[in-house]
């Protein structure tokens, strides 16, 4: 085996090892063995997203955004990494942000699951852009009668 096949097993280990502590409740170790990974290859897409989702999963978005943001240094058009950004920021309610990784990923295609799925997304966050709107409106009327009835 080679240092580099090394390094992978190593990695797929520690993050089964993760997911185990995960699935054994919110006193585990998942944590350690995800920064393990992370040590193992410090430039591994898959120990990064997986430190990402882990640390979205805890409402810690902007290191997990730190995290992608490493992923895509080295490889700008990584559709996956665009598509967890796009997830991400629409997850912290930034519609535009999300809207603009879901963009490029679909105009990067890599994968056509990815795309569809992208699409999918995108005119999600459009519809609850246009309901969030239409709410902000209604709520600003409600607003204005309950001043002129005073």
């Amino acid at each position: 085996m080679t240092e580099e096949a090394d390094k992978i097993t190593k990695i797929h280990e520690l993050i089964e090892h993760a997911r185990e502590q995960m699935r054994g409740g919110p006193n585990n170790h998942a944590a350690y063995f995800i920064n393990s990974a992370v040590q193992v290859d410090p430039d591994s897409k898959y120990a990064l997203t997986t430190k990402s989702n882990f640390l979205a999963a805890r409402d810690r978005y902007d290191e997990a955004n730190l995290y992608l943001n490493r992923i895509l240094s080295k490889n700008p058009q990584d559709v996956e990494t665009l598509f967890e950004k796009g997830t991400l920021f629409a997850n912290l309610g930034i519609y535009t942000e999300a809207m603009r990784y879901f963009e490029e990923a679909i105009h990067i295609r890599e994968d056509e699951d990815i795309k569809q799925h992208a699409e999918y997304r995108k005119g999600y966050l459009e519809w609850n852009n246009e309901c969030a709107k239409e709410y902000e409106l209604e709520h600003k009327n409600d607003t204005k009668s309950e001043e002129k009835g005073k």
